[in-house]
């Protein structure tokens, strides 16, 4: 009889707790995957280990886990918190699963909203079903709150009343004639009533303590303990639950963590955690997470809270509080702008910096943001393409978005990567160049191995060239010449230049010249003639160092037999009696002025001067005059050089004419009022006269005689012509 007592106890208790166990908030885990995906591995996700209670996954830097709830017919992701993640072994654990029960399970970057990945995961099963258990917790849906105490589950073997003294028992636990163990009724509803409760003694003193071992046969463990010390059924005692009521809470309130599609709350300060709560959007669907996901971007919404029925400090309450006041309106933030079209183009790049810039076609390149993408994955974001402080011949990838207010809007997708690398550290600067020839328009440096030479300009600019030859430079004039190290400008930063090194071109040739002969001149049979050698530099009283003249070295008539002039002065004097053409050539040497003085160099030029020595002249003196009405050009002395010609000629008054010629006394004939002196080989007199001009012509003037001749034949035709015409008529 006590045996059956005590199994119809064990029943009693069984309806009275699963009672209260149907007015608990039904939360739970929501199964993924049908069967057969278990343990499958999806991008980043794997898993290490697993019980009954519990998942555990392989946890990647940078990257957040997730297990997949469902609330009110609404599945959502909850992400790992803190205490949830191993550093040590790179793990997250989900815990307070249910044993063969899958899970789905997803993985995303750190700071973003996209899921990368899922994987469906199955618990273990349960090694010992223990005749008394307790309901598996659900996964911990939020850091911040309590998971809701779940009261625990009486099992027997036996589901039917078989026997009268089974329900003897029952009806007597049900009525308060309980009997001990030595078979007395003892009455329990004055130690479980709700003022012994609230009024007298301590919690033990409260509570009834009942014996719920039992002895069926079908049982082979004691009920193992629960983790939720409020839920524990001791095998000597047990809480009679007791009706109360829940305050109402303040309202929540909404956390940071908005995006366009989620918002998520948080509990007032005044919450009390010893209490479990429940929140909602209209005030009638209420669920345990916090989380309100798969919302409407830039959408405004407003929620509220209640603590969830529940045993709270050993007191039952059947029904949940009232609902909070609801928060403000909470908008969530816009959708995020589209991925721009283009990746970013690189505009330039030195050994530590990198700046890019937006393709051409790309619209509204303005609101575009840059990103580097660093060794972990992330993004460093900034508003201009300049990326500085980077490690020399170092590869990095980069990205760009629309910027927007990320206080409403969910920030931009990256465009795809652009890959470039800094340029290698420049190489150090060779020694100044040195010189090797010098000419006065060119300078030629030494070369080196890998350089190459620039000539620095006035405006310090230079033009890089491997050929260390310099053309078309000024004479006489100082040039600033660098070297450095050669270079591929698609891989590293331009060589750092040498020191500069100022070499000046040698004076011009040109001005040095031969003095006291003209060139091309001619001079007389028996001229004394000096000629004196200068060569242009020679008239610098001060040279410095670096410093060029032309000396002349020697000289020559003919260009092959030279004499040498061993210093100043470099003339040279001659009389010259034979006739014909001469051609005297001057070699000069370039000299180099150095701490030691003047240095012959391996240089020379030539120049020369040709002229001409003639017969000496002779000249004899013609005696012209002229007589009485008339003249003779020209007149007086005339000087004529032997052997030319000259010419005289006679210039009657009006009136008059050319009477007679005399030379040397003797009268001559003259033709036209001229008269010529042939090959004069001595000195000569001519005279002239003139007479009145009568018309009548005279020996050696047929002038006039040959006009009057003329005019009378033209009068004789003149009356032939007139006598004929007379007649006819």
């Amino acid at each position: 009889m006590k045996r059956k007592s005590r199994r119809g106890l064990a029943l009693m208790l069984a309806f009275i707790l699963t009672g209260a166990a149907c007015m608990m908030p039904d939360v739970k885990v929501s199964a993924a995957s049908a069967a057969g995906t278990e343990n499958r591995q999806t991008n980043n996700l794997e898993v290490v280990d697993k019980t009954a209670q519990s998942i555990t996954l392989r946890a990647q830097d940078n990257y957040e886990y997730a297990i997949e709830t469902t609330v009110n017919n609404t599945k959502s992701w909850k992400w790992a918190d803190a205490s949830q993640y191993d550093k040590t072994n790179k793990t997250v654990t989900f815990t307070g699963l249910n044993a063969e029960q899958t899970y789905q399970f997803a993985s995303r970057l750190a700071g973003t909203t996209d899921v990368l990945g899922q994987v469906s995961v199955k618990t273990k099963a349960q090694e010992n079903t223990p005749a008394v258990q307790t309901t598996p917790n659900t996964p911990d849906v939020s850091s911040d709150t309590q998971t809701p105490q779940q009261p625990p589950e009486v099992t027997t073997d036996n589901n039917q009343i078989t026997d009268e003294n089974d329900k003897n028992v029952l009806d007597q636990t049900l009525t308060g004639d309980n009997p001990d163990q030595q078979g007395n009724v003892k009455d329990t509803t004055k130690d479980t009533s709700k003022d012994a409760i609230v009024q007298g003694g301590t919690e033990q003193e409260n509570k009834t303590t009942t014996d719920l071992t039992t002895e069926n046969k079908n049982t082979q463990t004691d009920p193992p303990k629960t983790e939720n010390s409020q839920n524990q059924i001791k095998a000597d005692s047990i809480t009679a639950p007791q009706a109360a009521k829940l305050s109402k809470p303040d309202a929540p309130v909404v956390s940071d963590d908005v995006t366009d599609q989620k918002i998520t709350l948080e509990l007032p300060k005044s919450a009390d955690t010893k209490y479990v709560y429940e929140y909602s959007m209209d005030g009638k669907d209420f669920q345990s997470s916090p989380v309100f996901d798969h919302l409407k971007p830039d959408t405004e919404y407003q929620f509220c809270m209640r603590i969830a029925a529940g045993t709270y400090e050993g007191i039952v309450y059947s029904d949940p509080s009232d609902n909070s006041d609801s928060t403000a309106k909470v908008r969530t933030k816009k959708a995020a702008p589209e991925q721009p079209k283009y990746a970013p183009e690189l505009a330039k790049r030195t050994d530590t910096s990198i700046t890019l810039k937006a393709a051409d076609d790309e619209k509204n390149p303005d609101a575009l943001e840059f990103g580097m993408v660093t060794s972990q994955a992330a993004v460093q974001w900034q508003k201009t393409g300049v990326f500085e402080n980077l490690t020399p011949g170092m590869a990095y990838e980069f990205v760009v978005r629309y910027g927007v207010d990320e206080k409403v809007q969910m920030p931009g997708t990256a465009s795809e990567a652009f890959k470039t690398s800094t340029l290698e550290k420049a190489a150090q600067a060779p020694a100044a160049p040195a010189l090797e020839n010098r000419t006065d328009t060119s300078i030629t440096l030494k070369a080196a191995n890998g350089q190459q030479y620039a000539m620095v300009k006035a405006d310090g600019s230079v033009d890089w060239q491997d050929n260390p030859q310099f053309t078309g430079l000024k004479p006489n004039t100082v040039y600033q010449f660098v070297a450095r190290m050669k270079y591929d400008p698609e891989k590293a930063m331009e060589s750092i230049r040498s020191e500069a090194a100022g070499f000046k071109t040698v004076i011009s040739f040109e001005g040095s010249k031969i003095t006291g002969i003209k060139a091309g001149g001619s001079y007389e049979e028996g001229s004394k003639l000096t000629a004196v050698a200068v060569g242009t530099g020679m008239e610098n009283a001060s040279p410095a160092a670096g410093d060029t003249r032309w000396v002349p070295k020697s000289w020559s008539w003919d260009g092959e037999n030279w004499k040498d002039w061993d210093n100043a002065p470099y003339s040279i004097t001659a009389t010259y009696s034979q006739p014909g053409n001469y051609n005297l050539r001057v070699n000069f040497q370039l000299q180099e002025y150095t701490q030691n003085g003047w240095k012959a160099l391996n240089d020379s030029k030539s120049t020369n001067v040709k002229f001409k020595i003639t017969e000496k002249k002779v000249f004899y003196t013609i005696q012209a005059e002229a007589g009485a009405n008339g003249k003779i050009n020209p007149s007086g002395k005339v000087e004529v050089q032997k052997g030319k010609d000259y010419e005289f000629t006679f210039t009657p008054n009006k009136g008059y004419r050319t009477a007679k010629v005399t030379v040397d006394g003797k009268e001559v004939t003259f033709k036209n009022n001229k008269y010529t002196f042939t090959n004069v080989q001595g000195a000569h007199k001519i005279s002239v006269t003139f007479e009145k001009d009568k018309r009548t012509p005279k020996t050696g003037d047929m002038s006039q005689p040959a006009i009057f001749l003329g005019l009378l034949l033209i009068s004789g035709m003149l009356i032939l012509g007139l006598a004929y015409k007379k007649r006819k008529s």
